[in-house]
């Protein structure tokens, strides 16, 4: 009884989050308190006793030998107690002490029958599997189960579980919460796992074309972008998934689609969220392209160029369900934008867009803490660092 009442003894670690140091009173609690319900037993049963505990929950060898080298926060090793289903994993601890399937949770019977018969299912069927599973539990918890197995699964098998993830993931919960360690929502942790299963098969030869399937073939393209978040993520080239080469070859796939899926908009109206990534790829694929196409947009509609800038703004995030309000755009912004698009580009549409009394107006370079921003200030904000721009400009004390 003592063990279910007080599973943090049992699973959490006995180091603090950031300094990795012991925490005493933690220990201590734990000491005084098997004391007391073992004041009764002789020595050697209690020996026996923590023996025991300490077999079945790793994390006591912390408290009760002073072995500071456990690795109670490996990540490997707690994946290792789900898969065994030890009671030292906190997502099987509950189970030990309940006759049956506890509300909420993903029948271990249920999930891995659904496994093994996975090459037989149509998508349509694996997406009704998978949703029933969210229904009776929860899209946290059905990408929990997914991902601590995903080393059990087969290249066939995780193709069929990408393509049923990347039909459902779409229509997951954006909103970010720390839930089984997860510090994002179940949208982009979905995105996140299906680049998980994929890049364990990155030595099949059809890995990269199976790839470029889900990216044609997803249907939500805010979806299709998180995924290729995740298989562009790592900060070097053994971290990456994939070589230049082939992250060109993606790029050239999600500008296509955007360029289709916009009709006649501008891309960067259409998807002002991904406008710098795709941009910035476009420019690195076809630079002479891009130019054409954004001389078009400009000449067209020259307008635009204030959503343009937009784009490559910082915004504010400002809580509560509220939308996002755009931050001052600053020498940094300015250098990546420029660095896709022309500026010369830029300046000739703000000349056709606006009046020569608006073009003038002196910008406010902090809005954050003066009255926010508006549309004209960004542009002003856009001029002022554009040094040929203001050598054309008065812009009086």
């Amino acid at each position: 009884e003592f063990i279910k009442s007080n599973p943090s003894y049992f699973l959490d670690s006995y180091k603090a989050t950031y300094s990795n140091e012991i925490i005493k009173t933690k220990i201590d609690e734990l000491n005084h308190q098997f004391s007391k319900i073992s004041e009764s037993l002789s020595n050697n049963q209690k020996r026996g006793i923590l023996n025991i505990l300490k077999e079945l929950f790793p994390v006591l060898e912390v408290a009760f030998s002073n072995n500071n080298t456990y690795y109670d926060t490996n990540k490997d090793i707690n994946i290792d107690w789900y898969n065994e289903k030890r009671i030292a994993s906190r997502f099987y601890f509950s189970r030990y002490f309940s006759f049956g399937i506890l509300a909420g949770e993903i029948s271990d019977h249920s999930f891995n029958k659904f496994i093994v018969s996975i090459h037989t299912l149509t998508t349509d069927q694996i997406v009704e599997n998978l949703n029933l599973f969210i229904h009776k539990s929860s899209e946290e918890r059905l990408l929990h189960k997914i991902s601590n197995q995903s080393e059990l699964y087969n290249w066939e098998v995780s193709k069929q579980i990408v393509l049923g993830l990347a039909a459902i993931g779409q229509h997951m919960n954006k909103n970010s919460r720390e839930i089984f360690g997860f510090f994002r929502g179940p949208f982009s942790q979905a995105g996140r796992l299906i680049t998980e299963l994929l890049k364990k098969h990155i030595s099949e030869p059809d890995q990269l074309s199976f790839s470029k399937q889900i990216l044609e073939s997803t249907k939500s393209f805010d979806f299709v972008m998180e995924i290729s978040s995740w298989m562009r993520s790592g900060t070097s080239l053994e971290q990456k998934m994939y070589p230049v080469d082939h992250y060109i070859e993606l790029a050239k796939i999600l500008i296509a689609r955007a360029k289709l899926e916009s009709l006649n908009h501008p891309i960067f109206l259409t998807f002002p969220d991904h406008a710098p990534f795709l941009l910035s790829a476009w420019k690195e694929t076809n630079p002479e392209s891009l130019e054409a196409y954004m001389t078009d947009v400009f000449e067209k509609n020259p307008h635009t160029v204030l959503s343009l800038i937009q784009c490559f703004t910082p915004k504010i995030i400002s809580g509560n369900g509220n939308p996002s309000i755009l931050s001052d755009f600053k020498k940094e912004n300015y250098e990546y934008l420029t660095n896709i698009i022309d500026s010369n580009l830029i300046i000739k549409s703000i000349h056709t867009a606006y009046s020569d009394e608006e073009m003038n107006q002196k910008p406010n370079m902090n809005t954050q803490w003066d009255g926010g921003q508006t549309d004209l200030n960004l542009i002003s904000q856009y001029l002022f660092l554009d040094n040929d721009a203001m050598q054309k400009l008065f812009i009086p004390e």
